[in-house]
């Protein structure tokens, strides 16, 4: 078996220059943490992603803007090769079933869950 982790941090400081404000719809933070695992001699692989979003507005605060809550999303994927050509995947969209916006007023999809059978050849 082998496992990897990956991580990684954005701050953004992003300004209308003209005005002095933030700019809609980018978060000051964000972040994510990838932790990838494979066995059963590299045919099955299993994944999870974690993205934080931070708080961000929604539109510039000289329109009346609203901020927008940050949040955490989680993501899975796994995939199992069965032999030389077929290989059976999965895949779990938002596995906490997060209710968040990534623009006021559109709500994100909640949990989703894929899966099927790759052909390769």
């Amino acid at each position: 078996p082998r496992t990897t982790v990956s991580a990684n941090y954005t701050l953004t400081d992003t300004r209308d220059l003209q005005f002095q404000e933030e700019l809609p719809r980018r978060p000051q933070q964000k972040a994510s943490l990838t932790v990838s695992r494979t066995w059963l001699d590299n045919r099955a692989r299993g994944n999870l992603y974690v993205f934080y979003v931070g708080e961000r507005l929604d539109f510039a605060s000289r329109f009346g803007g609203t901020v927008l809550d940050d949040y955490v999303l989680v993501n899975l994927t796994g995939n199992y090769q069965l032999n030389r050509h077929w290989e059976l995947f999965a895949r779990m969209d938002n596995a906490l079933n997060q209710h968040y916006q990534e623009a006021g007023g559109f709500g994100a999809p909640g949990i989703a869950g894929y899966g099927g059978l790759n052909l390769v050849w």
